[in-house]
């Protein structure tokens, strides 16, 4: 995509795939959430599990929300790139 719309195709390309994510794990998932028995959550486990996903999502947010911001304020497919760099180079 990025051959095709530049910047903004490659921006495009990755909602698009997350989204097919996102709807292919939640086809998976659906028969076995409503087809099974109903069982009492205990109010912590759904705490714990709301903490966890959140946890997930700030993670996520660290790691590609930077090349996502140059990417949208910088304008700079070299500015992007570094930023990409930066972000997959690991921390030592």
């Amino acid at each position: 995509m990025h051959a095709i719309g530049g910047t903004t195709g490659a921006l495009f390309a990755i909602t698009v795939s997350a989204g097919g994510a996102l709807v292919l794990g939640a086809w998976g998932i659906v028969g076995r959430l409503a087809g099974g028995p109903s069982a009492a959550v205990l109010s912590s486990a759904t705490r714990f599990a709301l903490l966890q996903a959140l946890s997930g999502l700030l993670v996520q947010v660290l790691h590609r929300g930077g090349v996502v911001a140059v990417a949208l304020l910088a304008g700079s497919r070299v500015e992007t790139g570094y930023a990409a760099l930066a972000a997959a180079s690991p921390s030592r």
